[in-house]
């Protein structure tokens, strides 16, 4: 990939995901954003956006607690691989997710987690 700032072809390393996370009932929904960024100078140079959903199922342990679930401890590390072999390979970015849902009320908390990919060809070019 070619970065305007450095004026020539260089690697790409991918920024940490930036998360966009609300809790639902009984689901984490949001939006992940994954950024290609120029491992000489840092600039931005390919984004993709994508929607994430993690469905979890919570047990409070009172009964009748009707506390209201917080999410907290969200959490995103980079993830890639290939598919495919030799020139064909297909490239793919991604981020596993984790969050702690909880019920500050009877304390009880359960960790989910959900993880979303692209591949590299799809991502939006910034420049």
């Amino acid at each position: 990939m070619r970065c305007p700032d450095c004026n020539k072809f260089v690697f790409i390393e991918m920024a940490k995901p930036e998360l966009d996370l609300q809790l639902d009932d009984d689901k984490v929904s949001g939006e992940v954003r994954l950024v290609q960024i120029c491992a000489e100078c840092g600039m931005e140079l390919a984004e993709a956006e994508l929607d994430i959903e993690i469905t979890f199922d919570f047990k409070h342990d009172t009964e009748g607690c009707d506390g209201e679930l917080k999410i907290s401890n969200e959490k995103a590390s980079n993830s890639d691989r290939f598919e495919g072999r030799g020139h064909g390979a297909r490239h793919f970015y991604g981020a596993d997710i984790t969050a702690t849902v909880s019920c500050p009320k009877c304390g009880v908390k359960q960790m989910v987690e959900g993880s979303v990919e692209e591949q590299s060809s799809s991502f939006d070019q910034l420049n």
